[in-house]
């Protein structure tokens, strides 16, 4: 009867099976069973005793399948022991790939030779033949394919590289990254955009979500700070940014609430129903925010009537449109314009002798330190332009060099736009204390600095050239000290933030509870503003204490005595800081505070007593991290502390907010206007609080 099927060549090296279904090796005593004709086990057997013949079966496929590990050589020679006396041929002729397996490569269609050994001992035949060997399989390729849990973090690691750097969705279609994950793990399928976009990354959203929600249900009170901007798509959105201190003091948070489209115009009652759907979103109550830090823009000053929460005006914006009315002035409009047809000029191109003139930088109208940027280098570069004008084509263009009454102009300006940029730049960040710093920064300025009064070159500023002759220029040069240009921007900080209109008197009283909770800025506000504040603080505190009297009482039963824990740690001097130590100041007679025996029982006699307490406390080292003296001192201060992390999260900026617009500008780009509403808004968060994402 004919076979169904082609016999295996295996079946040549063993004897004819059994009745017990085993068949015996021709080489070595042992025997194995071939249930049902299987022949993995004669392969295997071969494989571990006998390689030669093993090689000679396989062929070709051999090493596509399976593997062999250092001990083969060993296996080879106990094949060639073995066999009782009759040993193995010495040559035998294999293929490139079996040929692989020998312990040194050899090329395609070598003899391969197995090494010699002495007659092999009755012992060792014994062992050889009874000892069941160690497999040495290499797993196939079904063992490394990816199962369902390798599959699922190796997608969340493609939805991290796409969504923490501003990677376009259909990344995952393209056929370069398919390659080099393909090289990564031959068997990952990668996820389609679909997949991407309606699972993963709202899977992302939700992690951030999370983690950003417990850390505002710990942290009960907090600030916003909120803008508005338009994408290159014309697609209006509105961001939203939340900060706050956590209970132990130890880091201010400034995350992201939301960067969404809003297909409506940016009126108060539109806002305001927008901030109601995001709090409502994070389950947080408007009660609960010390204040809305915007722009000076009306609508966001209705939506924060609208929403009954405190209004604060952001400084930055407010300094600009300062500088823009002294930039704007009869005096300074003329100078402004010598700088920017001095800018035309000089960035193009000139053909002159192996010669070109220093690039100046370009300016920006709504950005007035672009402006302070191009008159420093003008100021710098003066000697270099005068020079370079008068030497190319035979000084034609030499009236385009401003002359020495506009350089003295411009000099001016930048002696007096100089602390503006630094009190902007301090005043731009959300990781620390800032909105305390602006009561004092509009005295500041009304105090001027030590060494404002001199005309003649400042510490660190070079000569321009010539000296000038004030006596027969036509024009004041009063007018044009630093103090004075100054003035254009005090003005417009003090109609902002002093009491004045009634709609800016609540702006006045949240900066003199800020400046009073700061230690480092207490003593540079107004004693009236301070005594306002210590006004303001009890009557919030009564409140408070009103409508959860129970619950406070018990809180803070048992309060120990103030603290004397060592000072906080000294920080690097920031800008500001070094304005306020060159700050022109009258003599100051006052001590220190001694504090009071803590002997009241009252929730309203201790907060008293330690408002008394804390207003004797003499003014801090500027350099000193606010927080931390705090977090020092929850103990001396268990009331005024919780009102403290309130008011010292709000920001003196809507900077926080106007960056998220950068994120949106990486991600809404000019190729990529078609993005949704819905996916854009998801990217932005994400890109924003990427520092809550999981890391795969």
């Amino acid at each position: 009867m004919k076979r169904s099927r082609k016999r295996s060549a295996v079946w040549d090296h063993f004897g004819e099976k059994g009745a017990d279904a085993r068949v015996k090796c021709k080489y070595c005593p042992t025997t194995v069973s071939v249930q049902q004709g299987c022949t993995t086990n004669m392969m295997n057997h071969l494989r571990v005793k006998h390689l030669n013949k093993y090689l000679m079966v396989t062929g070709e496929r051999t090493r596509q399948e399976d593997g062999v590990d250092e001990n083969d050589e060993d296996d080879l020679e106990v094949s060639a022991e073995v066999v009782g006396g009759n040993p193995l041929s010495p040559t035998v002729t294999v293929s490139s790939a079996a040929a692989s397996l020998s312990p040194s490569p050899t090329p395609s269609n070598t003899e391969f030779s197995p090494p010699v050994s002495p007659a092999p001992s009755a012992s060792r035949v014994r062992a050889a033949s009874c000892t069941p060997s160690k497999s040495s399989y290499q797993p196939s390729l079904d063992a490394y394919r990816c199962d369902s849990k390798t599959t699922e973090r190796l997608h969340f690691a493609v939805t991290y590289y796409i969504v923490t750097n501003n990677r376009p969705l259909n990344t995952v279609e393209k056929d370069g990254f398919r390659a080099m994950l393909h090289a990564f793990k031959p068997t990952y399928k990668v996820l389609s955009r679909r997949t991407l976009t309606e699972t993963y990354v709202p899977k992302a959203v939700e992690q951030v979500r999370s983690h950003i929600k417990g850390l505002l249900k710990e942290a009960e009170v907090y600030s916003l700070t909120s803008d508005n901007w338009t994408s290159g798509a014309d697609v209006p959105f509105t961001s939203l940014t939340a900060h706050f201190f956590d209970k132990s003091w130890d880091n201010l948070h400034a995350v992201t609430l939301a960067c969404r489209a809003t297909h409506q115009r940016h009126t108060g009652l539109n806002l305001k129903d927008f901030f109601v759907d995001e709090l409502n979103s994070w389950d947080l109550k408007p009660e609960q925010c010390a204040a809305l830090t915007t722009d000076n823009a009306s609508e966001m000053r209705v939506a924060a009537e609208l929403l009954l929460v405190p209004h604060m005006r952001c400084i930055g914006h407010t300094i600009q449109n300062g500088v823009e009315d002294l930039l704007g002035s009869d005096a300074i409009k003329p100078v402004i314009k010598e700088a920017r047809a001095l800018l035309t000029w000089s960035n193009t191109p000139k053909k002159v002798h192996q010669s070109v003139p220093k690039v100046l930088p370009s300016v920006s109208p709504t950005r007035w330190w672009s402006e302070l940027t191009l008159l420093k280098q003008i100021v710098e570069s003066y000697d270099y332009l005068r020079e370079f004008a008068a030497s190319y084509q035979r000084g034609k263009h030499l009236n385009i060099i401003p002359g020495e009454k506009s350089i003295f102009i411009i000099r001016a300006l930048v002696r007096s736009l100089r602390p503006l940029e630094d009190i902007v730049n301090d005043l731009s960040g959300d990781n620390y204390v800032t909105a305390s710093a602006v009561l004092p920064v509009l005295n500041l300025l009304e105090a001027g600095f030590e060494g404002d009064d001199d005309l003649e070159d400042g510490e660190g500023e070079e000569p321009m050239g010539d000296s000038l002759d004030f006596d027969n220029w036509d024009f004041d040069s009063e007018a044009f000290r630093p103090v004075a240009l100054r003035e254009y921007v005090t003005r417009k900080l003090k109609k902002r933030y002093c009491p004045g209109p009634l709609d800016e008197v609540e702006c006045h009283n949240l900066l003199a509870k800020c400046s009073f909770l700061d230690p480092r800025y207490k003593g540079e506000i107004h004693p009236e503003e301070r005594e306002k504040a210590k006004k303001l603080l009890t009557e919030e505190f009564l409140t408070s204490v009103e409508k959860d009297a129970e619950s406070l009482r018990s809180e803070l039963e048992g309060v120990d005595a103030p603290s004397t824990s060592a000072s906080a740690p000294a920080r690097k001097r920031s800008a500001l800081q070094s304005l306020f130590a060159k700050k022109k100041r009258a003599p100051d007679g006052s001590g220190d505070g001694t504090s009071a025996a803590n002997l009241l029982l009252t929730p309203e006699a201790k907060f008293k007593e330690e408002l008394a307490r804390y207003d004797n406390v003499p003014n801090i080292n500027m350099e000193l991290d606010i927080r931390i003296w705090w977090k020092e001192r929850t103990d001396a201060y268990p009331y005024l502390q919780g009102i403290a992390r309130k008011y010292l999260s709000i920001c003196a900026t809507s900077t926080s907010s106007e960056r998220l617009f950068s994120s949106g500008g990486n991600v809404v780009t000019d190729s990529r206007c078609c993005l949704s509403d819905v996916n854009a808004g998801n990217l932005i968060f994400l890109s924003s609080n990427k520092k809550f994402l999981k890391r795969p």
